[in-house]
């Protein structure tokens, strides 16, 4: 990934998350849990279209009005720190 508006800050959430954020206006960029755990949020991209979604996590928050049926994996929470998000056992 690379950040093309200037490094982003960063604040501990908690006790094994961080979060990442535009200086000058505060925007939220993205969730890193592990070295192999990012998130970005999706108005951050350039081109949201060119990155493919692979699971949805925290799926049981999910709203009436966002359903989430386009068959990609539902996690109910975070995925355990020993997989990746590329592991085809989280596709079945």
């Amino acid at each position: 990934m690379e950040w093309i508006g200037g490094e982003p800050r960063f604040f501990r959430s908690s006790k094994d998350v961080r979060r990442s954020f535009r200086p000058s206006c505060g925007s939220p960029l993205g969730f890193h849990r592990a070295a192999h755990h990012d998130g970005v949020t999706a108005g951050s991209l350039d081109n949201p279209e060119a990155v493919r979604a692979e699971v949805h996590m925290f799926a049981q928050h999910e709203h009436a009005w966002a359903k989430l049926d386009d068959g990609l994996p539902r996690q109910e929470g975070f995925l355990p720190e020993d997989e990746d998000f590329d592991d085809p056992s989280l596709h079945q």
